[in-house]
């Protein structure tokens, strides 16, 4: 599975903008263009958060 670092890798943009960005941090200013490049990169590579990669893995 992508980390945050993986998309910040292909996309150029720092771990911080990009775990900005895919938390929808509301006071981080990003234009519109950063925005869809890091979310359609996450997209891309499957990225899922890793809360939602732990909730998935303790159901049995």
């Amino acid at each position: 599975m992508a980390k945050i670092k993986d998309i910040a890798d292909l996309t150029g943009f720092s771990i911080t903008t990009v775990s900005r960005v895919l938390n929808q941090d509301k006071n981080f200013n990003v234009s519109d263009e950063t925005r869809l490049k890091i979310m359609a990169t996450a997209e891309e590579l499957n990225y899922v958060p890793l809360s939602k990669r732990n909730k998935s893995s303790k159901k049995i």
